[in-house]
């Protein structure tokens, strides 16, 4: 299971370098919401708020911490600020694409 941060797959439905056309990323969105759906997770508010309070992220951010802590895989963000808040919990597109 890969957790991957929302804004990567939010570049793929505008027009840039990760996408070849719009159209055709909606449609691979609409085709990974069915099947990530079922690999949804929740997590505690409490878990939540600590883990923004510790790595001093928006409780946006710490969610995603805190499922990448409870399914043992780095969330893949390119967010470098996020990535230096909690270096142990996140990797890039290249490094998750390397491994």
């Amino acid at each position: 299971m890969k957790l991957v941060d929302t804004n990567i797959v939010v570049n793929l439905l505008i027009e840039g370098p990760y996408s070849n056309s719009a159209a055709a990323a909606e449609a691979t969105l609409t085709e990974a919401q069915h099947l990530l759906s079922q690999g949804l997770r929740s997590v505690a508010d409490n878990d939540v708020l600590s883990a923004a309070a510790h790595f001093g992220v928006s409780g946006y951010d710490a969610r995603f911490l805190v499922v990448a802590r409870a399914i043992g895989q780095p969330l893949i963000t390119e967010d470098a600020k996020l990535r230096r808040a909690a270096p142990g919990l996140t990797c890039s597109i290249a490094e998750a694409l390397a491994d």
